[in-house]
């Protein structure tokens, strides 16, 4: 049996009530959906590549830890900064897409806001349509990459390779 039971308590008018499912067994815990995220961050470019990896590691860790799932995970790398931050010209950018509780995205900003290699960092709740252009998005990349010709250097090894059998 299903009983959908809302804890009334004296609240402020700009809070929600909170919400329990409550069964034979017990109360099932508040009802908090995860919703999807994508979070941006800056890690500072003057760090070693196994340092920016750690970091990244510790920020995905974080959010599994947290209850949230990572769905999409790109590294767009090193790139120059629109204006300095923190005297810093260059950074690494890391881009995730998760699904998560609420609860999560405060505790993820005081983790951001600890860790001092990172220099920015915006955290954004994905409408529907939102992910599926993302989704889509990432798929017509995917497929770019997949189907660029062989790098400069590499014909221009064919190249002298032609040259060298030709004569």
């Amino acid at each position: 049996m299903w009983l959908l039971t809302v804890k009334n308590q004296a609240l402020p008018r700009h809070s929600r009530k909170a919400v329990f499912l409550q069964t034979s067994e017990g109360v099932l815990g508040s009802m908090n959906p995860k919703r999807t995220y994508e979070t941006t961050f800056i890690v500072n470019a003057s760090l070693e590549d196994a340092n920016i990896e750690v970091i990244i590691n510790n920020t995905v860790d974080f959010i599994q830890n947290n209850g949230g799932t990572i769905t999409t995970s790109d590294k767009w790398g090193r790139r120059r900064l629109a204006y300095p931050i923190q005297k810093k010209h260059n950074g690494y950018y890391v881009y995730l897409m998760y699904d998560a509780p609420a609860t999560l995205l405060p505790q993820l900003e005081r983790f951001f806001q600890l860790e001092e290699n990172v220099l920015r960092h915006l955290s954004l709740k994905m409408s529907g349509h939102a992910i599926e252009f993302r989704k889509q998005f990432l798929q017509n990349r995917h497929e770019r990459m997949m189907d660029t010709p062989p790098a400069p250097a590499a014909s221009a090894e064919v190249a002298t390779e032609e040259a060298a059998t030709a004569a």
